[in-house]
């Protein structure tokens, strides 16, 4: 089974949590998360049950709303009744809960936003690459104005050629 990453937080978290989710998606990690996930108008529960089916990893984004949160307590436990790895990542400070206590976690607040991620994608078997420095985003950077610049100097300089061609030169 490939690696499959489900997202649990406290809504308190959810701009962290959803940062997280596409930085883990934008580095070929496969993530589920509620917002992207579920169905409007589903039930929460069995969307959960669904995601938790397909998923191989529960990450949860630790704050102390989330600690308090019986609905993160009862994905952590569900998680590891099925068997699946729970990856605790702490956003805020707060009292890891019980359950999970034990397991490796990745502290943003101890590491930093750029070492933590690059540890969390380690865990996952991928390097961390900055945004901003792929092909494909310098290509997204430049714009189309810049497209339609190098096109019209491209389509000139043939222009150039074919007439010289023509006369001789």
């Amino acid at each position: 089974m490939n690696q499959r990453v489900f997202v649990t937080y406290h809504p308190a978290n959810r701009e962290f949590a959803l940062q997280l989710a596409q930085t883990l998606h934008s580095h070929g990690v496969p993530v589920t998360v509620d917002e992207w996930s579920f169905a409007p108008g589903a039930d929460r529960d069995d969307s959960f049950l669904a995601a938790m089916r397909d998923c191989t990893h529960l990450l949860v984004v630790l704050s102390p709303e989330a600690s308090a949160s019986r609905e993160i307590d009862s994905h952590i436990y569900h998680a590891l009744q099925n068997n699946r790895h729970v990856l605790p990542v702490i956003y805020q400070r707060c009292e890891i809960p019980l359950r999970i206590r034990g397991k490796e976690y990745v502290d943003f607040l101890a590491l930093g936003p750029k070492d933590a991620q690059a540890k969390l994608l380690r865990l996952f078997g991928k390097k961390f690459r900055e945004p901003g420095k792929g092909r494909r985003e310098i290509f997204k950077s430049c714009g189309w104005v810049t497209v339609g610049i190098v096109l019209a100097l491209t389509a000139l300089f043939c222009l150039i050629f074919f007439l010289a061609s023509l006369t001789g030169y």
